[in-house]
């Protein structure tokens, strides 16, 4: 009986140094996590821009080989591929490390979806290669990507460093405020409007019509052959996008400015949102007058992924309570 006792005391040491150290790391490795995958998305932006796609026809290893042979796209491709490895370390120790702190409550549901996507995603990269840049399993790639970037974002935001740094003054700001739902309501319309920009710039390129409006911001082309006409009618639907999601960052703006509240964070947020938006269309719009030069290229991707993330990032933390008001549930689960 002493020796079962003693092994359950040892079991819920173990139990208890395990959670302990899975709360003090999961903020790290979630952010580090969110961090590695803006990394290989600017990474895979250099791959599509410098037509490095195929700089390693095959996958997991790189023309037959562990180590790329000295070839420039070769690299480009073998380094995207790397940030991806590094990155889904971070993705699985933070899962890890969700589990270990969370059990499986609802609170680890998320850690625990972001491996998911990740193996998708590795899937469908693995795909695309394999298939030579089939457009609609690029295109599908894309689409995951942002999910798995906005799921990332989303965990990041209840975690230090943003959370302690931002969640907590724009929390309790905005508890009991009247005009806090619409908050709210606003950047989860802007997050949802701007990932459909992201997809639809994605189909833009994946289906040939990058410039097939050479005049901006009117289309400039005139109407020729009917598939020449479906890719304009392609280009300027993302336009289309791209204004609805300016209009709506100008709202958010606007509302984050007139709520007044005792600290500045959200108005921060917001601009840093509308500086990055406004980027964005100027590299739209250099992508089509200087027609698609590399450094537009990469830019435009980078400002959107990063305008996304922030965005994401934004809406998380408008979303989550004060955390003077889930202090008793931590409390309760500090006590069972």
């Amino acid at each position: 009986m002493t020796r079962l006792t003693a092994a359950g005391s040892s079991g819920s040491q173990a139990a208890g140094a395990l959670q302990r150290w899975s709360r003090r790391l999961f903020p790290a490795f979630a952010t580090a996590s969110l961090v590695t995958a803006l990394l290989v998305i600017t990474l895979g932006g250099v791959v599509r821009v410098t037509g490095s796609g195929l700089g390693c026809p095959d996958w997991p290893l790189c023309h037959g080989r562990l180590i790329p042979p000295p070839d420039v796209k070769a690299w480009i491709e073998y380094t995207h591929r790397l940030s991806a490895s590094l990155a889904s370390v971070f993705v699985v120790l933070m899962a890890v490390a969700g589990v270990g702190r969370e059990g499986f409550r609802r609170g680890a549901v998320m850690p625990l979806v972001a491996p998911v996507l990740l193996a998708a995603q590795a899937g469908l990269g693995a795909i695309t290669v394999r298939l030579e840049i089939n457009a609609a399993v690029a295109l599908t790639h894309t689409v995951v990507a942002m999910a798995f970037l906005a799921l990332l974002a989303v965990i990041a935001s209840g975690e230090t460093p943003w959370r302690s740094a931002v969640g907590e003054p724009v929390q309790a700001a905005l508890a009991g405020h009247p005009r806090g739902r619409r908050v709210r309501l606003t950047f989860m319309a802007l997050a949802v409007v701007t990932y459909g920009l992201l997809i639809s710039g994605a189909y833009v390129y994946r289906s040939g019509a990058p410039l097939a409006c050479l005049g901006y911001p009117l289309c400039g082309a005139p109407p020729g052959t009917e598939s020449a006409r479906g890719l304009q009618d392609i280009h300027m639907l993302h336009r289309y996008v791209a204004l609805a999601t300016v209009l709506l960052t100008a709202h958010a703006m606007g509302v984050a400015w007139r709520l007044r509240l005792p600290t500045r964070h959200l108005i921060v947020l917001a601009g840093g949102i509308s500086g990055l938006m406004a980027l964005q269309v100027a590299l739209g719009a250099s992508n089509v007058l200087f027609r698609l030069p590399e450094w537009a290229r990469l830019g435009h991707l980078v400002a959107a992924s990063l305008a996304f993330a922030l965005i994401v990032l934004t809406v998380g933390t408008v979303w989550r309570k004060p955390v003077l008001a889930e202090q008793p549930r931590e409390a309760s689960r500090a006590q069972a």
